[in-house]
């Protein structure tokens, strides 16, 4: 599968660093001015003649008072740019005697794209949103569940 990444990070003005950790917890000012930078840039790299969709994943179940922030970025971005959105869903339980706060030892979550939109979404190129890349790991197993839709990611 045929894979790229772009990030803002050396784009971003130094206001906008500054008011990363305000995003991390989800200050909805600098969640907006991010997506629309985000929808600037996919905009001057996306094709009219190809077929995208917006990916990013959330913890299931998906409810409207607990999203991630990768998931509230990415739904402005899907309505700045009237693109539809796919979400790789991941399960968990919280065990605190189980608990990691270290991304060397992050623990894998397999995040599933439902069947219907596999099927409606195939052969679509997946611009996957996602507010950090520390591992590498959201990355690698998202490609391995899109494998069978999408040759592009």
């Amino acid at each position: 599968m045929k894979s790229k990444i772009t990030s803002l990070y050396k784009q971003l003005d130094e206001h906008i660093i500054n008011e990363y950790s305000k995003f991390k917890f989800g200050d909805t000012n600098t969640i907006k001015h991010l997506a629309e930078k985000i929808s600037e840039l996919i905009f001057k790299k996306i094709s009219n003649n190809k077929r995208y969709v917006l990916y990013t994943t959330n913890k299931f179940p998906t409810k409207n008072y607990y999203k991630k922030n990768s998931l509230l970025l990415t739904e402005k971005v899907s309505k700045i740019l009237k693109l539809p959105l796919i979400i790789g869903e991941y399960k968990y339980h919280y065990q605190k005697d189980a608990f990691y706060d270290n991304h060397i030892e992050r623990k894998i979550h397999l995040p599933k794209i439902k069947q219907k939109d596999k099927l409606r979404y195939t052969g679509y190129i997946f611009l996957m949103i996602d507010d950090s890349i520390v591992t590498g790991t959201t990355l690698n197993v998202s490609l391995d569940e899109l494998k069978d839709v999408t040759n592009e990611v």
